[in-house]
């Protein structure tokens, strides 16, 4: 015997409480970048602009991060490249994540690249959480991060357990 159940809405019992649902979005957070580049020259991992704060609503709760944007190679040296690494907290969850622009600089104008990435995460609290993209040079040539032109983003999923 099977049982099928019709509703218009759900709302939740307790106020602030939410509605529980495993495998759905609890909630998203978004960070949308229009400013300017970012310049890097840096070999030790530097914060970008690219960060935002979400407050999981259940400890249970899996974090999706998913981001993209423009990486330039401005100047540098052959093989430079940029090395994007993904921190919480302050602390490094995702080292590497992406290793981008690893070629010979053919122009003066620079070499684009773009990244886009996502990672899960665990957290396992209901504290809020920071997540920031890093980005480090490899051999100290300077790498721009976040165009201008086409702008970036970078977005925090909750998905209920």
């Amino acid at each position: 015997m099977s049982s099928t159940l019709y509703v218009d809405s759900l709302i939740e019992k307790t106020s602030g409480n939410g509605v529980h649902i495993p495998g759905h979005v609890v909630q998203v957070v978004t960070f949308e970048h229009t400013g300017g580049e970012q310049g890097i020259t840096s070999t030790s991992d530097v914060a970008t602009a690219y960060t935002l704060t979400i407050s999981p609503k259940f400890a249970s709760s899996k974090i999706v991060i998913m981001t993209s944007f423009d990486v330039r190679k401005n100047t540098g040296t052959t093989n430079d490249g940029a090395i994007i690494s993904l921190y919480r907290n302050g602390t490094k969850i995702r080292d590497k994540w992406a290793w981008v622009l690893g070629y010979h600089l053919v122009s003066s104008s620079g070499m684009f690249n773009h990244f886009a990435g996502n990672y899960t995460d665990n957290p396992n609290t209901t504290s809020a959480l920071t997540y920031t993209v890093y980005l480090r040079s490899h051999a100290g040539g300077d790498m721009r991060v976040g165009d201008t032109s086409s702008g970036g983003s970078l977005i925090a999923m909750e998905i209920a357990q």
